[in-house]
Formats: C-alpha cells, structure tokens, sequence
C-alpha cells in the first residue's frame, strides 16, 4: 500500500420530492453532488429496489446541465439584488439579501410564517395556488404564480 493518500469521490447526497407522472403521485429522488448539482433523477421507488412499486415509472436518467445555467443563476440573484462572490471551484456564496427579498422569500414559503401586513395577499396566494393543484401543481404553474406574487408584493414592499 502507498503512502499516498487516496482521494475518494465525494458521496451523492439525496434529496426527495413528489411529483406527478402519469396521473400518480410519486416520490422523486434527486442525486446531488457536493455543489447541488444534480448528477442524477428519477423515482425513488426505481433507484431503491425495497421500496420498487412497478415497472411503468419511467428510470432514473442523468441530467443535462444547460451550459448556461450558472449564468441564468447569476442573472436571477442580480435581479433580486442579492449580493454574492465566487469561489476558486466556481461555487456562489451568498453575503447578504435584502430585506425586500427576504420577505418575498417569507411569503412564498408557505410553511412560513405570513409577512405582517401580507395576510390577505396570502390567503389569495393560497387560493390561487389550491387551484392549481396544490402540493401537485406543476411546476410550471406554481412558477407563473410565484413570478405573479413576486411582482405583487414588491410593488408593496420598500427596503429599509
């Protein structure tokens, strides 16, 4: 044996969602490397044979990352203003959000707390997003509605 040590690939983190394929709820897993960049998905029931429900789930599949997708990020944190630097791996740190921010982030967490002030705006969010579908809304509905809200309540909100 050397006396060189040998590095070994970091571990695949797991992260579990739902989301709706053919009309059934089903558990998602998302493989993440150290960075959250998701290296693999697909239906957890797939990828963990105890837990295997059927066969007419599509695989698990690796995932295309856009070449642009760190810029897309980038654009999206500058748009909200908030502050970030770069590591020397290319890894964004975030330094500080705005206040603005912060409670638009609030507000959209529905297991968060509703923002003062905002509870009405809220309970139309909630609504609207029962409609859709709630926890199974598609993502991109749920998008539209976060990007319409987004822009209802930062016509509200000044940054102090």
């Amino acid at each position: 044996m050397s006396d060189i040590p040998q590095h070994q690939a970091a571990p695949l983190r797991s992260i579990y969602m739902y989301r709706m394929v053919q009309e059934t709820k089903v558990r998602w897993k998302f493989e993440v490397d150290n960075q959250m960049v998701i290296v693999r998905e697909g239906p957890a029931e797939m990828q963990e044979p105890a837990t295997r429900k059927g066969a007419s789930l599509p695989g698990p599949h690796a995932v295309n990352v856009p070449p642009n997708a760190m810029d897309q990020y980038k654009k999206v944190l500058d748009e909200r203003g908030i502050k970030y630097s770069m590591t020397e791996t290319g890894q964004v740190v975030i330094n500080t959000i705005p206040n603005s921010e912060k409670t638009i982030m609030q507000f959209l967490d529905l297991n968060a707390p509703c923002p003062e002030g905002f509870e009405a705006i809220r309970e139309q969010f909630k609504k609207e997003y029962e409609q859709a579908g709630g926890a199974a809304c598609p993502s991109c509905q749920l998008n539209t509605l976060q990007r319409k809200y987004r822009e209802i309540l930062k016509s509200k909100i000044t940054d102090v």
